[in-house]
């Protein structure tokens, strides 16, 4: 069903609403509220008073029975599928509550909800705020949002001139909420766009380091490592799960490496390009024949990596590997 609203803010008793359907048709919609009826009785029986309830019924001369007055109760019902948003529902934002609705904001042509109003007095100020819909993540115990209080705070106020007539003024709240969430998105992609850029600026010096200060060192240690009868690997491609640029140095002690290296009988130096983070996420292991130990370190800056720094994490690793076998 259409549902049309047509009102005048400055005065709410002129407020129209116009449905799409007949009037049969409107006679076979569900109802959107039921009653209960608890009688007011002293007692029934063997039950004490409020033990028992009961709907009322009327005598002949049309009073109520001596059980008592009868008491009723009314529910909303909302449709199977649908939530029910009421004025003073409770708003969450990510870090704690915000304030209360205070209605509803509807695009006119379409007929959908745009915004939440949120009343005066909330946490922000003592003025109407607009929520958008899109910001609203759940409706459970009250209206739960996306953003924390800082970011609703920012939101642009709601201030209705009472001398134009509702629909003008309406309409031009939400050309203001429109032009409002228009400027944060504009600036979402803005920055978006430059968290994208210094992404690809990372991936691109990562590359660079890794092709002429990282591949070099580690080539250099594997020379070495054959000279003095040892051997190494080096893997370089991308991590299966994350996706990541990943560069690993396998190295043995005694012999070439044969079949696939393991952290537990190999010593390795990996290096994780941390694209999130423009970091290096560094995993270094000891072991050999498995006496040792592999874990995850530090971080590792990419402006802090040079042919150096590298050699020097190397031998660190092929030193406490060689360690463990010593006799003491």
């Amino acid at each position: 069903m259409v549902v049309s609203f047509h009102s005048n803010l400055s005065n709410p008793r002129t407020a129209k609403v116009h449905l799409a359907c007949t009037i049969e048709e409107f006679k076979k919609l569900e109802t959107a509220e039921e009653s209960q009826f608890i009688a007011g009785s002293s007692g029934h029986g063997n039950y004490a008073p409020l033990q028992a309830m009961s709907w009322p019924f009327y005598t002949i001369g049309g009073g109520v029975s001596e059980g008592g007055v009868a008491r009723a109760v009314a529910f909303d019902v909302s449709p199977l599928g649908a939530v029910a948003v009421r004025r003073g529902d409770h708003v969450h934002a990510v870090d704690g509550e915000i304030g209360r609705v205070q209605g509803l904001v509807i695009e006119p042509d379409h007929h959908h909800v745009t915004h939440v109003l949120l009343q005066e007095g909330h946490a922000g100020g003592r003025r109407e705020v607009a929520i958008p819909i899109g910001v609203v993540r759940g409706i459970e115990n009250g209206i739960r949002l996306t953003l924390t209080k800082q970011e609703v705070e920012h939101l642009p106020v709601v201030e209705l001139d009472p001398n134009r007539s509702g629909i003008e003024a309406s309409g031009a709240v939400i050309d203001e909420i429109l032009d409002h969430w228009a400027d944060r998105e504009r600036k979402w992609a803005g920055e978006r766009l430059e968290t994208e850029a210094e992404r690809e600026r990372f991936l691109h010096d990562f590359k660079e380091i890794s092709r002429n200060t990282i591949r070099p060192a580690m080539e250099a240690v594997v020379q070495r490592l054959q000279e003095d009868g040892g051997g190494g690997i080096i893997w370089d491609g991308e991590s299966r799960t994350t996706g990541r640029p990943r560069l690993i140095l396998w190295m043995s002690l005694e012999g070439e490496i044969k079949g696939t290296p393991r952290q537990d009988l190999n010593p390795y130096l990996q290096l994780d390009a941390n694209v999130m983070y423009r970091r290096i996420d560094v995993w270094e292991g000891d072991m050999w024949q498995k006496l040792g130990t592999s874990r995850a370190t530090s971080p590792w800056p990419l402006g802090e990596i040079t042919s150096e720094t590298i050699t020097e994490r190397i031998v660190g690793i092929l030193e406490r590997a060689a360690g463990h076998n010593e006799v003491p």
